[in-house]
């Protein structure tokens, strides 16, 4: 636990270092609301074996922008994996998390004009384990909870005012679910989708 607070602790405190490091344009600084939509792909170790398997779901993610590119974010991400070890165990894995966002723009020169957001978030919340077996001191369960960690960004590309596409998202996923193991999962979450705008 004292790892994951000085991890959060210290993203947080970068962000004003990344505000007066950057140059954002005008219309950039305009508060928006923003709910992105996503196909995820997870990476990660979960089972005692430490065997690496893929899972795969979706998304979705409200981020609230409200002065100079910093705001706030709230995810939702549910991946599913069929048979995750030799005997079959399949797993379902939601995570719901909050916490700060940064955003840059990034306008494109030429005939287009369409603008680059690219934003960092560090994201703190939970994680519930489904429809698998996690072990514990009585014996097994078929789900399990835990703090989830989520540090990364993306970039989106706008198509119009109100609708842009997330190119590419990556984050890294710290869970705590039980494994027989170190009970610690690191997980590379990757995710690409649509992006419904609203400005203020």
């Amino acid at each position: 636990m004292r790892f994951v607070c000085v991890i959060v602790v210290g993203a947080i405190a970068l962000l004003p270092c990344a505000l007066s490091a950057q140059q954002v344009p005008a219309k950039n600084a305009e508060p928006e609301l923003s709910l992105a939509i996503t196909y995820n792909a997870q990476r990660g170790i979960v089972t005692s074996s430490g065997n690496g398997f893929w899972t795969q779901g979706g998304g979705a993610e409200l981020m609230a922008t409200f002065y100079h590119g910093l705001g706030i974010a709230a995810d939702v991400t549910g991946t599913h994996a069929s048979n995750i070890s030799p005997s079959g165990v399949d797993l379902t894995m939601v995570t719901a998390t909050f916490g700060p966002t940064y955003t840059w723009g990034l306008p494109r020169h030429g005939k287009s004009q369409r603008e680059w957001k690219i934003f960092g978030e560090s994201l703190l919340g939970v994680a519930n384990g489904l429809d698998s077996v996690f072990p514990n001191a009585a014996g097994a369960q078929s789900s399990s909870n835990s703090l989830a960690l989520q540090v990364g960004g993306g970039a989106d590309l706008d198509l119009s005012r109100h609708i842009a596409v997330r190119v590419l998202q990556a984050d890294w996923l710290r869970t705590e679910l039980p494994n027989a193991a170190s009970n610690v999962q690191n997980n590379l979450q990757l995710g690409a989708g649509i992006v419904f705008q609203l400005p203020k």
